[in-house]
């Protein structure tokens, strides 16, 4: 069993509030969810308006898997308007 996880900094230029944000957020998590089979949670930056730090999950019984899955996860954030990546890590457990 292999597990991966992502760490994920967004820059949401557009968002004037945290309405906005969580809306954006909203969006991008559940196309994530139904699109690549992944936890994904908010893990920081829950008060400032235009900035996130996303966790993302994923388990498989091969790591090249895991890796392949997070690799477009990476492709489909940096891709999703609304949102800028600006940094991003992959652990591997």
């Amino acid at each position: 069993m292999h597990l991966a996880f992502l760490q994920v900094d967004l820059h949401i230029p557009h968002s004037h509030s945290l309405k906005d944000k969580r809306s954006v957020l909203k969006r991008l998590i559940n196309l994530l969810r139904t699109q690549h089979n992944v936890a994904v949670a908010e893990i920081g930056h829950h008060d400032a308006w235009q900035s996130a730090h996303l966790g993302v999950v994923t388990i498989n019984n091969e790591a090249e898997d895991t890796h392949r899955i997070l690799q477009r996860v990476i492709h489909a954030i940096g891709n999703f308007d609304g949102c800028d990546l600006t940094d991003y890590r992959i652990e591997k457990l």
